[in-house]
């Protein structure tokens, strides 16, 4: 029995050590083989989003000076955004107890607010904030205090706070201010795009979009199905060719996708097949695709179907087909999306780019997308 405690106590004792990753204590190499160094090749690729570089340059510091506090605070940002709470809590830890003079102090609570914006929990935000106050009345006026808020402010969705702190850094004019100049005009156009719900807020953030993504907009921004209820736009219609049994399931409606049971924007999805908007229906496979990225061609085709039905124009849907000369420089008369596009574009609603290119095969971003709503929805007088 003795044995099998003393054999157990290892065995914790082991798994601790390797659960808990330590920097291989090391030998400088050269002159530029510093801790300080390291850190600031490690923020480089932090700031670009390569965390894995950026954890093994935090990793060559601390090998060289393992209470390095300005690396251990940065690992601990690392963790927190990797998901790994743990390691992401003992490493700030470890900060704070080597934070011993004003600046370390201070470059503690800037980081935190990095560290509570990946942990995230309930209260995240308050507690950004409150990092923010204690490294202000430390340091008032550092570019990263602002800009690493700003951040915050932009993930918490509080888009006119995130704005100011923005401005605050481009006031600055340090190093940040080109970075801050880019986040301050994307949450700018969030600002004009104007979400109305938490979903297109969230929606305004993503990169690209997905089928399941135009759904919420749809639904939650334009509030399509009451929309069609208002104008008497008729719904989706069964096939014109059906067998029995088929016809007996269209008067219940189409049916659902085999591929959205689980998915959190469900509801959504449902409401807009009911619609029958084209490029948003249900594939001949049974399955939606809600995770699809839409392109702007696809858009257009969705935008243009809704612009046909609720203005009852069906003379739209083939008005610019087959004319001599493209309307842009990129696309095809004979595109398959080309009609939709010129639709969209010579009403401003989705226009081109500056050089007349449409751009058919791009990705749609949040904010993007949420603009063009905004767009028809005052083209088409409707919200």
């Amino acid at each position: 029995m003795k044995r099998l405690v003393a054999v157990f106590a290892v065995a914790v004792i082991t798994a601790a050590i390797i659960g808990c990753p330590k920097p291989e204590i090391r030998d400088q190499q050269g002159q530029m083989d510093t801790p300080q160094h390291h850190v600031e090749m490690g923020d480089r690729f932090a700031h670009k989003g390569d965390w894995k570089a950026a954890h093994r340059e935090y990793g060559l510091a601390l090998g060289l000076d393992p209470k390095y506090m300005p690396a251990q605070i940065r690992e601990a940002v690392y963790y927190a955004q990797a998901g790994d709470a743990k390691n992401a809590d003992e490493m700030q830890s470890k900060a704070w107890d080597n934070a011993g003079s004003k600046d370390l102090k201070f470059e503690y609570w800037v980081y935190m607010i990095q560290y509570h914006r990946f942990m995230g929990g309930d209260k995240w935000i308050k507690r950004c904030e409150e990092d923010f106050k204690k490294a202000e009345e430390l340091k008032a006026g550092d570019e990263r205090t602002f800009f690493f808020m700003g951040l915050a402010y932009k993930d918490a969705m509080m888009f006119s706070q995130s704005e100011g702190m923005f401005k605050k850094v481009i006031e600055i004019n340090g190093k940040l201010r080109e970075d801050a100049n880019a986040e301050w005009q994307f949450v700018q156009k969030i600002v004009r795009a104007r979400p109305g719900t938490v979903a297109g807020a969230k929606i305004a953030l993503v990169k690209q979009i997905t089928k399941a993504d135009v759904a919420a907009l749809f639904v939650e921004e334009m509030h399509l199905p009451e929309l069609w209820q208002k104008r008497g736009i008729k719904k989706w219609e069964a096939p014109a060719f059906q067998t029995p049994g088929e016809a007996g399931r269209a008067q219940q409606g189409p049916a659902m996708p085999n591929d959205i049971a689980d998915h959190p924007l469900r509801s959504d999805i449902e409401a807009v097949i009911q619609l029958g908007i084209r490029g948003l229906e249900v594939a001949p496979d049974g399955n939606f695709y809600p995770n699809k990225t839409v392109t702007r061609a696809e858009y257009a085709v969705m935008l243009e179907d809704i612009m046909i039905k609720v203005l009852n124009e069906p003379g739209l849907a083939t008005r610019y087909t087959g004319e001599a000369n493209s309307a842009f420089h990129d696309m095809r008369t004979d595109h398959w999306a080309y009609n939709a596009s010129v639709v969209v574009s010579s009403r401003q609603v989705m226009p081109s780019d500056l050089e007349g290119n449409f751009k058919p095969n791009d990705t749609v971003a949040g904010v993007d997308a949420l603009l063009v709503i905004r767009q028809l929805m005052d083209y088409l007088k409707i919200g």
